[in-house]
């Protein structure tokens, strides 16, 4: 089609046909702004928003998303969940709402854009605005021209520099293939006992996760003071920890590990600076390490934290080159500075920002506040700003103060007293940022905010969101947290069919929370409750 555009040209400049010539160059304009090349280089969680949304919004544009994994677009952050049972098969994780899965012909039929996988980006050339990569299954190497490209690289686990960190049955939680791999030795009776060294986010949920379900023996291992650290104020990590103790799980902080435990090839314990912690698996969650060595070899800007530099539209320091995801930093909207905050959920905002900027949009994310939120058990830990100990770090005069909440039993057991407004829940409230922990009878889970409306009747074990969903029916100013005696209105008797399908019709939180009761359990709340 360019070719013969070309020939009209010529042809007509020679006969003078000035207007067909202009009509003709505006043609071949449009021809090129409609058919740009977009190479996406990364295919966990920003990579296919980016391309999904840039197809949706320029249906012309040719989208190559290429990733080095034979697995692409699965949820890494609900891994824990996985291998407690809570998402029964690994292909959960990468289902859609309809249980379609999310591979690479999904993306071509639904989305109209290729995918590559097992295919290795190495090299950007800039000038020629081509990428080198190598099929993984052939050897063969290729170049593939761009006229915008994408950065999603992401991050890897890091491996601490300990003796006998390659022994078998040592895993970081870093994709989707570990996590099979997991849960299979859990499953098989293979483990009965387990160290996580780490005392971060996903550390804590792996522990919850084979503590609870497998009943494995396991302890954390931390090497600063307190578990989460960085991300919470230190009377909020206790509160945490002390529940954890309360379930089983083992917790040491300011210990360090100094070699695994090996025998015939097979890890069999932990040795820390106080003392030597028997194995039959154990996790690494000690944090990550930004994958940028692709952007460093582009001469690509690279800043403090490691991460790529990324302008507001997530442009890095070459305009046609966009970044997001574990592997850029991000404005700190709470501090003024920069940051580096490996979600999910930020993963998945920028990745639409980019994939409406390379269809042509204006559009910016502004930077994050480092919100983030865990479930432990019966407890969930939340958190948004700075903790007390990062904002002094950071300079500033921070204060902390803590809110108490009363409860109308007298005992701390009940439903805070008094009338509440969906969403309330007691917490830690300071200058620089809130932290809050709840669960149980005593306080709002803040994992369940977006469902949260007020207090229920029914107690634990129902399910993970123990009441506090609202469940149909009315709720008054003078609502007290609980159902008014006699109240039925919103007590549905399917739930030992629906438990089935791990549903929640109690309440509003519509499976969101985990169910943590057997059918013998809610039969016995129903029979109770219509008594």
């Amino acid at each position: 089609m360019t070719e013969f555009l070309i020939y009209t040209i010529i042809a007509d400049f020679s006969a003078g046909d000035f207007d067909f010539i202009i009509n003709t160059v505006i043609q071949l304009f449009r021809l090129s702004e409609m058919s740009q090349k977009i190479l996406i280089v990364g295919g966990v969680a920003l990579g296919p928003k980016a391309a999904s949304r840039a197809k949706r919004l320029d249906p012309t544009a040719e989208i190559i998303l290429i990733d080095q994994d034979s697995v692409i677009s699965y949820g890494g952050c609900g891994i824990p969940y996985y291998v407690s049972g809570d998402i029964d098969e690994a292909e959960g994780l990468r289902s859609t709402s309809f249980h379609s899965i999310r591979d690479a012909d999904y993306f071509a039929r639904e989305k109209g854009f290729a995918v590559r996988t097992s295919t290795r980006a190495l090299k950007i050339d800039r000038l020629k605005k081509q990428l080198l990569v190598k099929d993984l299954n052939s050897g063969k190497d290729e170049f593939l021209p761009y006229d915008k490209l994408v950065l999603a690289t992401g991050s890897t686990p890091f491996v601490p520099p300990i003796p006998g960190a390659d022994a078998d049955g040592i895993f970081t939680v870093s994709d989707i293939h570990k996590a099979i791999a997991i849960k299979s030795r859990l499953s098989q009776g293979r483990v009965s006992r387990a160290v996580v060294l780490g005392g971060g986010a996903i550390g804590l949920e792996m522990a919850e996760a084979m503590a609870d379900l497998w009943a494995v023996e396991t302890t954390v291992v931390e090497m600063m003071d307190q578990i989460l650290p960085r991300l919470i104020d230190k009377n909020i990590a206790l509160m945490a920890q002390r529940h954890l103790e309360e379930k089983g799980v083992k917790v040491y902080t300011s210990e360090r590990a100094a070699s695994f435990c090996v025998e015939d090839g097979k890890v069999n314990g932990v040795k820390t600076d106080k003392r030597t912690i028997e194995a039959d698996l154990v996790i690494l969650s000690v944090g990550v390490r930004t994958n940028t060595q692709l952007a460093r070899d582009a001469g690509l800007a690279i800043g403090s934290f490691g991460g790529i530099v990324v302008n507001k539209r997530m442009q890095t320091s070459d305009p046609s080159i966009y970044a997001g995801g574990d592997c850029v930093e991000v404005p700190d909207l709470v501090s003024g500075g920069s940051s580096f905050a490996p979600m999910g959920s930020l993963a998945n905002r920028q990745g639409r920002v980019i994939g409406s900027n390379l269809a042509g949009k204006q559009e910016t994310f502004d930077g994050m506040v480092g919100s983030f939120i865990i479930k432990l058990f019966d407890n969930c830990v939340s958190k948004t700003g700075l903790s007390l100990e990062s904002a002094k770090a950071m300079g500033f005069d921070a204060l902390a103060a803590q809110q108490h909440a009363l409860y109308a039993d007298g005992g701390g057991k009940g439903h805070p007293a008094g009338p509440r407004r969906p969403g309330h829940r007691p917490q830690q409230q300071q200058p620089a940022g809130q932290n809050s922990s709840g669960g149980g009878n005593t306080q709002v889970p803040a994992h369940c905010a977006g469902y949260c409306q007020s207090g229920v009747s029914l107690r634990p074990p129902i399910c993970g969101c123990h009441g506090y969903h609202q469940r149909p029916g009315q709720y008054g100013a003078e609502y007290p947290g609980r159902s008014q005696p006699g109240d039925q209105s919103g007590r549905v008797y399917r739930a030992v069919y629906q438990s089935q399908e791990k549903q929640h019709p109690f309440c509003r939180c519509q499976g969101h929370s985990p169910r943590r009761a057997a059918d013998g359990e809610i039969r016995s709340a129903l029979a109770e409750h219509s008594q």
